[in-house]
């Protein structure tokens, strides 16, 4: 009697599920980014023209950077070029308008091969 050893064939599934998931996050790191560093920008562009309180435009400010550094922390290798678009606005002490909407174009370019995976 001859018995079927599906254990090889299991762990390669498991393999690949791994690299999926983590491309799946990777994929979702990326588009978050991208959609705060919008979200930033417009921010940005309303508190230029007094449409904004102080606050408020703080509180935007600081979300948007923890959820950028989360984001981040997501990305292999970290030296992606997603990772140092964001690693550029979050290295800036206050970033513009158009550069957040520069690291959003920056963040669509690396999210093309990601969804092509």
């Amino acid at each position: 009697m001859t018995i079927i050893r599906p254990v090889p064939a299991l762990a390669a599934l498991l393999v690949l599920s791994g690299c999926s998931s983590q491309k799946d996050k990777e994929l979702a790191a990326v588009k978050s980014a991208r959609s705060v560093a919008a979200e930033w920008a417009m921010a940005e562009r309303l508190s230029a023209g007094d449409r904004l309180t102080a606050v408020y435009a703080s509180q935007i400010r600081t979300q948007a950077k923890d959820q950028l550094r989360s984001a981040q922390a997501s990305l292999r290798p970290p030296n992606s070029p997603a990772a140092r678009a964001i690693g550029g606005i979050l290295a800036a002490p206050s970033p513009s308008a158009s550069q957040l909407e520069a690291a959003g174009r920056a963040l669509e370019q690396a999210e093309k091969p990601l969804e092509a995976r």
